[in-house]
């Protein structure tokens, strides 16, 4: 019978490490293919002497490794495992699971204050007055809980426990921005368990009688303590998350209500095989999918109307300013702010929309904006190790599309013929293979930030010129996550749409 060999992490010593090899060759027998573990170092050779039996099932090599073996058969692998992409060694017979291949000191720091910085960034969005609830923000504090630890594979789950605070910005058609954090604290399997989560989305809410009803869908980072794998075994302390989740407001007073909400989590970490070398891998049964729930007050702050209502009614049937804006992109330099490659280099072109939604702020006229970019050219090294570093000087020309929905516009000086600008904007890029490594992904999230200035050329044309700043990185889907920073020129024509009424 041929098998092939996959590289896990017992996380235990001893007999634990063999009760857990008997329970997984237990769980795995009925699927018709039983694990037969074999303990050893890394690269060890077995002989026929390094091998014994124990309660029916095979060890090969010493007990001191903190890793293991497990032979199984191809079928198993192809069934079960398929989540984890295999790296076939130099020995035909070998797989290494490396779902996740983030390898180097400091490539799974989190950005979290990324994720903040253009999250807040959207805050003078919201300040537009609404009628009723809507028009308030909402302020959440309250327990939560998280329904396993992240190193909690079957039979050893345990709950976490912590607290959520979250901010809630005035809707728009029911539609609100929302900044959420959360903290985890607790202890499995001999190691401890300290997480945060900084999440980022939309919540979107509608009143049945008294009770408000709300779904929300959020995206960020998690941070974890490195040592929380079973016994403290090192792992990987940064992640892409998700949270899809809803829940009901039931109102105690005019301005606070007790919230009940549950939602699903998602999460991506892997264990290292030793803090020197960080090669990621997962074991079966390493949990990926969280349930959460929380409980608490909403605190909804009265908002006073303003004369700005009735001027914002009265223009709500006016033309409103908008334009098209045929833009290019191209990098010239590159710097490590939030990503770890510098050897390639982006170029894109496409179309941005621009719409004066909110009113103005700090004397800036803000908009909303948004762009595709059907032109997309990723020039990198043809051939990159897991980390994304170059192994050749030669280099391949990677296509790919990308667009931005959400984003805002700061324009300063409205009206004259010279306008500074700074905009944000958020998205996704996809390219038609692996970008930056062979261990990352297809489609990343991006984030550009510019300044620069709009010149009058007619009443309908401006050209438009600035520096800007394009990142991209898969967010940790996986671990590889070179990521891109690159620092690129933006130039553009700018086309009139629409035009405000004269005296407005």
């Amino acid at each position: 019978m041929q098998h092939h060999v996959l590289h896990i992490h017992s996380g235990t010593g001893g007999p634990r490490r063999e009760a857990y090899a008997r329970s997984l060759g237990k769980s795995s027998s009925a699927e018709g293919s039983p694990f037969i573990p074999v303990d050893s170092g890394v690269g060890h050779e077995h002989t026929a002497s390094s091998v014994r039996r124990h309660d029916g099932v095979l060890f090969v090599g010493g007990g001191s490794s903190l890793y293991s073996y497990y032979l199984i058969q191809r079928q198993f692998l192809s069934r079960t495992f398929w989540q984890f992409p295999a790296i076939r060694s130099e020995r035909e017979d070998v797989f290494l699971t490396a779902g996740v291949h983030s390898l180097c000191t400091g490539k799974m720091r989190m950005r979290n204050w990324l994720l903040v910085l253009f999250a807040l960034s959207f805050f003078p969005v919201f300040l537009s007055a609404q009628s009723g609830d809507l028009a308030s923000y909402q302020i959440y504090g309250g327990f939560t809980s998280l329904s396993n630890s992240f190193n909690g594979v079957p039979g050893s789950r345990q709950p976490l426990f912590g607290w959520e605070a979250a901010l809630a910005f005035p809707a728009w058609h029911h539609l609100r921005p929302k900044l959420d954090y959360a903290a985890f604290n607790g202890t499995n399997l001999g190691a401890p368990q300290h997480a945060f989560f900084i999440t980022a989305g939309g919540e979107y809410e509608y009143n049945v009688g008294k009770e408000r009803l709300f779904a929300d869908a959020m995206f960020g980072d998690v941070g974890l303590n490195q040592n929380w794998g079973a016994n403290g075994s090192p792992g990987s302390n940064a992640s892409f998350t998700t949270l899809f989740g809803g829940g009901v407001d039931t109102p105690v007073s005019k301005h606070l209500a007790i919230r009940l909400e549950g939602g699903y989590q998602y999460t991506n970490f892997a264990l290292y095989q030793s803090l020197s070398y960080k090669f990621p891998y997962r074991i079966p049964g390493l949990p990926n999918n969280f349930a959460r729930f929380s409980t608490g007050f909403v605190w909804i702050p009265g908002l006073k109307s303003t004369s700005s209502d009735v001027t914002s009614s009265r223009q709500e049937h006016q033309p409103v300013e908008s334009e098209l804006v045929y833009e290019d992109i191209g990098s010239f330099g590159h710097y490590h702010l939030f990503a770890d490659s510098w050897w390639s280099n982006l170029h894109t072109a496409g179309v941005e929309y621009d719409r004066h939604s909110w009113g103005k702020f700090i004397g800036a006229r803000m908009d909303y904006t948004a762009d595709i970019m059907p032109l997309v050219i990723l020039t990198q090294p043809s051939k990159t190790d897991v980390w994304g570093d170059p192994l050749t000087t030669d280099r391949e020309h990677v296509p790919g599309l990308a667009f931005a929905p959400i984003g805002l516009r700061m324009m300063w000086r409205d009206g004259k013929r010279v306008k500074p600008y700074y905009f944000i904007k958020g998205g996704l890029i996809g390219f038609t293979q692996k970008a930056l490594s062979k261990n990352a992904t297809y489609e990343s999230f991006t984030l550009q930030e510019s300044l620069g200035a709009q010149f009058k050329l007619t009443e309908r044309w401006d050209f438009r010129t600035g520096f800007l700043f394009f990142h991209f990185s898969d967010g940790f889907i996986v671990a590889s996550n070179p990521g891109l920073d690159s620092l690129t020129y933006n130039a553009g024509l700018c086309y009139h749409l629409g035009k405000r009424e004269a005296g407005r």
